[in-house]
């Protein structure tokens, strides 16, 4: 069975569904094989690439969002995530933007076979240890961490070789009805918005499964 999450490195509520959904793969572990793949989605595909703009100022001043509100809003979120049990989870004072050449390190690293450890690697270094992510040697630098070559990332990235790969994945997300993300998709059949608990995605998992194994 296969879990799709659509998911920017960017997005608060998705660093978040990112360890309830590797926990609710855990937990089903028992009962039935999952294969969880990860999807690009960029939130602000339109800012400029290789700079990265930080939260509270971008929210108040471009987005018009007051600035005691954009505060409350992250002090929420990281409520939230302690209280998941993610020790360090910054929104406030960290930074946003375009996130598509820290996709294509991704999709770069997935094609080496370290796709979730990619993935679970950029959320905690962006919303752990607020390390940038915008420029090719700022992403390049994370290969090393993954026990990947550093130039090999840095000349996939160079040469944009993934871009069309992660418009693609953007564009599929909305053709299938996602107004937003986090977004999971259980064997193209069952679709859940938002940071659901894992509670309600190992139900749901469960549902697909007995499904799939009535027919």
């Amino acid at each position: 069975m296969k879990i799709e999450m659509w998911a920017d490195i960017v997005c608060s509520w998705c660093g978040i569904a990112n360890k309830r959904v590797n926990e609710a793969v855990a937990q089903f572990a028992p009962i039935g094989e999952i294969e969880l793949v990860h999807r690009s989605f960029r939130l602000l595909p339109d800012l400029p690439d290789g700079t990265g703009f930080e939260f509270t100022e971008y929210m108040s001043k471009q987005r018009g969002v007051p600035r005691a509100q954009v505060e409350q809003l992250a002090a929420r979120v990281e409520g939230i995530a302690q209280a998941d049990g993610i020790e360090a989870y910054h929104v406030m004072g960290n930074t946003i933007g375009n996130t598509t050449a820290a996709h294509e390190f991704l999709a770069w690293a997935t094609e080496q076979g370290m796709h979730r450890e990619a993935w679970d690697l950029l959320f905690h270094a962006n919303f752990a240890e607020r390390a940038e992510i915008w420029t090719t040697d700022e992403l390049a630098a994370f290969a090393p961490r993954l026990g990947l070559d550093a130039e090999g990332a840095r000349a996939a990235l160079s040469a944009q070789r993934y871009r069309g790969q992660v418009e693609e994945d953007h564009a599929e997300a909305l053709a299938l009805g996602s107004q937003g993300v986090p977004f999971l998709v259980i064997d193209r059949k069952y679709g859940m918005s938002g940071a659901q608990s894992v509670e309600a995605i190992v139900n749901a998992l469960q549902t697909a499964w007995e499904e799939r194994s009535a027919a």
